[in-house]
């Protein structure tokens, strides 16, 4: 058996131990081992060898044919990772230790990941774009709210000022007017609690004086509405309607009845921040004594 034939026959033994492509002869020819089902004990093997008889003069060599054009790859990046993760971490006997499907999963999970990010950024660039039509639309609402206010439409100005209170939640100035415009419509407890919840967003407005006689359509029309406030509580006095009375006494710089309308307040029910600061500076002098 000559030498070439000797080197054949040992590349079809690791061939058939190994049960993968190998390289045989001296030459670039290859020679596939399959393996075929047979018992567990005695397994088959059948060798297809792609190998061609070398002529015997070059007279009789077939002629060349042309090579087959290299498949088009449909994965670029994947094949480029692939061919890198090859290069650095070869596994035996020169087969790559990581499988094609394998890099193509790592590869389209990191698309996944990479859509996932794509997919936040766009929801949090919609989001913010749908606060600004928000904040857009609440801006709309207060300043028809304010004017229909300043007009003496007061149903209408209702309707606008509780749209822009849904539109911001964290408006204080909607809710001061809103309670304006019911006080207007003499919904007393409805406009204390308006107020009250204005006044937890933006507590120094406490300390404010907000010039409320701007926003009727005269500066009697406060005084109006006022008088007919304090006949209700006289009647019927509530912890919001209290409230609601001690604010606009204080906002008309009669400290000593804005006092006792908060005091009336507090007996009942009203615990909250702005009736207790209220209370403390609204609080009558201290005058001295005959004896002193």
């Amino acid at each position: 058996m000559s030498a070439r034939s000797y080197g054949r026959f040992a590349g079809l033994i690791v061939g058939a131990a190994l049960g993968a492509r190998v390289l045989a002869g001296d030459d670039d020819r290859v020679v596939r081992v399959i393996r075929a089902p047979g018992e567990a004990s005695h397994e088959r093997v059948a060798v297809v060898r792609a190998v061609q008889e070398e002529p015997a003069s070059p007279s009789e060599a077939p002629p060349a044919t042309a090579q087959p054009a290299p498949a088009i790859e449909r994965r670029p990046r994947a094949a480029e990772l692939r061919r890198s993760l090859q290069r650095q971490s070869p596994g035996h006997w020169g087969f790559p230790f990581f499988d094609r499907r394998d890099l193509d999963d790592a590869y389209e999970a990191g698309r996944r990941h990479e859509r996932r990010e794509q997919a936040y950024v766009w929801n949090e660039g919609d989001m913010a774009r749908r606060a600004d039509k928000t904040l857009e639309h609440h801006e709309r609402a207060l300043r028809a709210g304010v004017a229909l206010l300043r007009e003496g439409r007061y149903p209408r100005a209702v309707v606008a000022l509780t749209l822009a209170t849904e539109l911001n939640h964290a408006d204080p100035a909607s809710r001061v007017h809103l309670a304006q415009a019911l006080l207007a419509q003499g919904h007393y407890d409805d406009a204390g609690r308006v107020l009250r919840r204005a006044l937890q967003l933006q507590d120094r407005l406490i300390y404010m004086n907000l010039n409320l006689t701007e926003y009727y359509p005269s500066a009697d029309a406060l005084e109006t509405h006022v008088a007919g406030l304090t006949r209700s509580v006289a009647e019927r006095p509530t912890a919001d309607a209290c409230f609601l009375l001690g604010f606009m006494e204080f906002q008309r710089d009669r400290f000593d009845a804005a006092h006792a309308a908060f005091v009336a307040a507090q007996k009942r029910g009203a615990r909250d921040l702005a009736t207790s600061a209220f209370l403390r500076i609204t609080r009558p002098a201290v005058t001295a004594s005959a004896g002193n």
